[in-house]
């Protein structure tokens, strides 16, 4: 997302990420948005295609969070995984365990990876990451 912002900008990187690492994610989903709608992608096909791939990514992000910010613990049953989680409703705290499938994890990871590459290429058919498309020589 940051190199696409640089890309969209016109800055290279080595310049730009010392501004841009310290966004967070949703100001980078804003500023790709704002740059996305307001012309800075040329090809109008390209520029709904990277909105709604920004959708794309905001959502995947909650299932990101729950992942990541859980708390996870071994299952006895095979192919299960156990998220642990304290919540405050009020004044009250109530601990929460739920058996989540080992292939849903992977599924969201899969997605997530996904989007990675998904997002590259765009960036790639826009012309704001022409090194992705070079091939590292062979041998």
């Amino acid at each position: 997302m940051e190199l696409t912002i640089l890309g969209l900008y016109e800055i290279s990187p080595d310049r730009g990420l010392v501004i841009t690492s310290n966004l967070s994610f949703q100001n980078k989903l804003t500023i790709l948005r704002i740059l996305a709608l307001r012309g800075a992608v040329a090809d109008k096909a390209e520029a709904d295609n990277l909105a709604k791939l920004l959708e794309r990514i905001e959502k995947a992000s909650i299932q990101r969070n729950g992942i990541v910010h859980g708390l996870w613990g071994s299952s006895p049953v095979q192919g299960l995984a156990e998220r642990k989680a304290i919540r405050v409703r009020g004044r009250r705290l109530s601990a929460v365990s739920e058996k989540v499938p080992l292939s849903e994890v992977e599924g969201i990871a899969r997605n997530l990876l996904d989007l990675r590459f998904d997002l590259s290429a765009l960036a790639v058919r826009i012309g704001v990451r022409p090194e992705l498309t070079a091939r590292a020589p062979v041998g």
